[in-house]
């Protein structure tokens, strides 16, 4: 069911309102327009979780063939996330075997003595009493490391290859340029 948004209600998912503090747009649109149709952009947004997993159980009305970001993306179908069935579930079945359990069970070690790094990092860095970014210094980069390991990508390339990687996924002014190594 769409509902309105209140009158004053300006979504702009560019803003540096946005960026900096999303949640209570995430509350006014759960609250008042839980399906959201954003006209000028032409987009829409689930807000609650039942309506989010309804869509992405069903592929036949709602396609992750043009990507999942706002910007239509015509190569979304290379990655994962834009596939819908039946491709996902071929994707999907190739990518479990990189990330079977028993090759997750072996990088344990490895996971944990990286977070132990980037946490002790950030503490060296800020100070014990000092505040860090637990999403840019921690949950960014634990998983590109875990993905790098698992890909095997060399260490002494890791932070290039994220970079790239970064670059790659940013939005706004200049991004996606200049996207080679260097």
């Amino acid at each position: 069911v769409t509902a309105a948004a209140p009158d004053d209600f300006v979504f702009d998912p560019y803003s540096m309102e946005y960026a900096l503090d999303p949640y209570p747009f995430y509350e006014c649109l759960r609250e008042n327009a839980p399906v959201y149709h954003h006209r000028e952009m032409d987009f829409y947004i689930l807000s609650r979780y039942e309506d989010v997993w309804k869509a992405h159980r069903d592929a036949g009305i709602y396609s992750s063939a043009h990507g999942v970001t706002i910007e239509v993306q015509d190569n979304a179908g290379m990655i994962l996330l834009g596939k819908d069935a039946p491709d996902h579930g071929w994707a999907k079945a190739m990518m479990a075997k990189v990330f079977s359990r028993e090759r997750m069970e072996a990088l344990d070690p490895f996971i944990r003595q990286r977070a132990v790094d980037l946490l002790e990092g950030a503490y060296k860095k800020h100070g014990q009493d000092g505040e860090f970014d637990m999403v840019t210094e921690f949950s960014v980069e634990l998983p590109l490391y875990v993905i790098s390991e698992l890909l095997g990508i060399p260490k002494e390339l890791r932070s290039e290859v994220h970079h790239q990687a970064n670059k790659f996924l940013a939005r706004g002014d200049g991004a996606g340029e200049d996207l080679q190594m260097e």
